[in-house]
């Protein structure tokens, strides 16, 4: 296949994320789940689920099962953490047990980390895993109560051989935000700002009380604000000097913050879901409240534009558009480029290797821009005219306006490139919703 090279070249390219705003006005369930399930993880195009008895992993673009795996021994799953590299460390009470799942669909145990005899099982509870990423290194936070805990540090920088850096380090909170450099630790009055020394040992940088004191519900982080509820309020808390936390604003607030994702908040009261948007502070907006007739909702994500929430009993997929079923949308998204851009049928080949590419989280843009740079299109000699009417009924999916025909053909006279010329394209906001109408990344 003559484009395939060219994807090879520039594939890790291919998933880097295009920034936009997150327009919702509506919902639309696209998948469900069924099952008690504690813990959701994003990773990727992967949904890693789990319950007490077996992590549960589902193609969000597919959406359809890829594998179950049960811990060696059935012994029970009281947290788990994903790395970016798809390892997932489950933590049970025989230790910290290690899976490969490069392979989604075919989970490969590696070991299980044994505890230290110094954490008498008998006498402690074991709470939660957290992993700073950049960092490699996981902790267990384990004790006799919340408020009298410590986190154990371990290394995973060789994945199949983790080892247990130090002896444990004291805290007083387990619902704790990890991010790659720092820790975001609720306090009875706030919150505290975490660091870590060369030998893993956490030290307080930073914290922040509100002005008045409430019941602390939630702590949520986004692109360098933290989101701290208490009681109907909520402060958010420009962390961009991690040092000295700023108060942005306090805003009210109902039900309790589940995500934050670049301009709206997520809150849930029982089934009722409501998205608020807050681009402007002073005049903030609820988007949709909407009741998803399902059990009390415990988290919602927003990720790869859809919406997923894990209920009492289920996972659910939703989507701010309508769209065709998965498997068909994908399929007939790459017979447009085939027939509009290069003017034949798939081969089988091809077909395939575009189809599985979009499934793995290919961008719509990028594989639209290989097409229009492929040899096989150069080779066919198209003049300018030819050219833009082919990428606006392919990428936008009409024929020209006079208007609009007329200024990029002005462009490609003062030699525009024509692979510029595809990147405004496949820029704009009809492709973004033409896009999402397949249920693929634009």
């Amino acid at each position: 296949m003559k484009i395939r090279v060219l994807y090879l070249i520039v594939i890790f390219v291919s998933i880097i994320s295009n920034s936009f705003a997150i327009e919702i006005k509506e919902l639309y369930p696209v998948y469900t789940f069924k099952g008690n399930f504690n813990k959701l993880i994003v990773n990727d195009i992967y949904a890693y689920i789990s319950n007490p008895n077996e992590i549960t992993v589902i193609d969000t673009i597919a959406r359809e099962l890829q594998s179950e795996y049960k811990p060696h021994y059935n012994k029970e799953i009281l947290d788990i953490v994903v790395t970016k590299d798809k390892y997932v460390y489950i933590l049970h009470r025989d230790g910290v047990e290690t899976v490969d799942f490069l392979k989604p669909d075919t989970p490969y145990y590696i070991k299980c980390l044994c505890l230290p005899h110094s954490i008498d099982l008998k006498k402690y509870n074991l709470y939660k895993l957290y992993l700073l990423e950049n960092k490699d290194i996981i902790y267990i936070n384990y004790g006799k109560s919340v408020e009298n805990s410590s986190y154990l540090p371990i290394d995973i920088s060789y994945r199949y051989e983790p080892v247990i850096k130090r002896n444990a380090v004291k805290s007083s909170s387990y619902d704790i935000i990890s991010l790659n450099s720092y820790l975001l630790v609720p306090t009875k009055s706030g919150f505290e700002i975490l660091s870590f020394t060369d030998d893993s040992i956490p030290v307080v940088i930073g914290s922040y009380k509100p002005s008045s004191f409430g019941n602390i519900k939630a702590l949520k982080y986004e692109n360098n604000k933290a989101y701290l509820q208490y009681d109907d309020k909520l402060d958010i808390v420009d962390l961009s000097y991690p040092l000295s936390p700023l108060l942005t604003k306090t805003v009210s607030i109902e039900g309790k913050l589940l995500s934050v994702k670049e301009n709206l908040l997520f809150t849930a009261s029982n089934s009722i879901l409501k998205i608020t948007d807050i681009t402007d502070l002073e005049d903030i907006k609820t988007v949709l409240q909407k009741d998803l007739k399902s059990e009390e909702i415990k988290k919602a994500e927003f990720y790869n534009n859809f919406l997923f929430i894990l209920t009492k009993d289920s996972f659910e997929i939703y989507s701010p558009i309508k769209i065709p079923s998965s498997k068909s949308a994908l399929e007939e998204f790459i017979k447009r480029l085939y027939k509009n851009i290069l003017l034949r049928e798939p081969d089988p080949a091809g077909f395939k290797f575009w189809k599985d590419a979009l499934k793995n989280g290919m961008r719509g843009k990028k594989i639209v821009n290989f097409f229009f740079n492929s040899q096989e299109l150069k080779d066919q000699n198209l003049n300018n005219d030819e050219f833009l009417k082919r990428v606006y009924n392919t990428v936008l999916s009409r024929n020209p306006d006079t208007k609009g025909y007329n200024y990029w053909m002005e462009q490609l006279d003062k030699n525009m490139s024509r692979k510029e010329l595809v990147d405004h394209f496949t820029s704009s906001k009809e492709f973004k919703t033409l896009a999402r109408n397949y249920g693929i990344q634009p």
